[in-house]
């Protein structure tokens, strides 16, 4: 079980930080708070979502635990994606942790909000990459 709230917050708290969203909200169970605030959710194994709130603005709303495999879906995904315009990337070598599967799970997030990358997965992904890579994660 990957304990989000208690091992990650501090790596969302500094993304978020890095790129506006100045509120993030931990819940129980992600799916049943996307039902409660009709929320759509692009993907089944998704585990965060940007949300903007009248009251609080931008708000990362982050499931605070979640099955190992979830974060493992999302790499299968983009694996499958990627065969589509590059069979030789090694998803399972570039996101070989969990910070840097969460960090792939945010910025995805903020890329879908952007003008001339949101709604193209591939466009998206690689948004994703050059913010990672911006970020260092690919120094470690």
């Amino acid at each position: 079980m990957l304990l989000i709230r208690k091992d990650h917050s501090e790596l969302l708290r500094k993304l978020t930080a890095s790129y506006d969203v100045p509120n993030i909200l931990f819940v129980d169970d992600f799916a049943s708070w996307a039902d409660q605030k009709r929320v759509q959710l692009g993907e089944p194994h998704q585990v965060m979502k940007i949300v903007h709130e009248p009251a609080n603005g931008r708000v990362l709303v982050v499931q605070a635990e979640a099955n190992e495999g979830l974060l493992n879906d999302v790499i299968k995904a983009i694996k499958i994606r990627w065969t589509l315009r590059d069979n030789i990337a090694d998803t399972d070598r570039i996101f070989n942790s969990v910070k840097k599967q969460l960090a792939y799970c945010f910025l995805k997030e903020c890329a879908r909000s952007l003008d001339g990358v949101g709604g193209d997965e591939l466009v998206e992904d690689e948004w994703v990459l050059e913010e990672m890579k911006k970020q260092g994660f690919f120094r470690e």
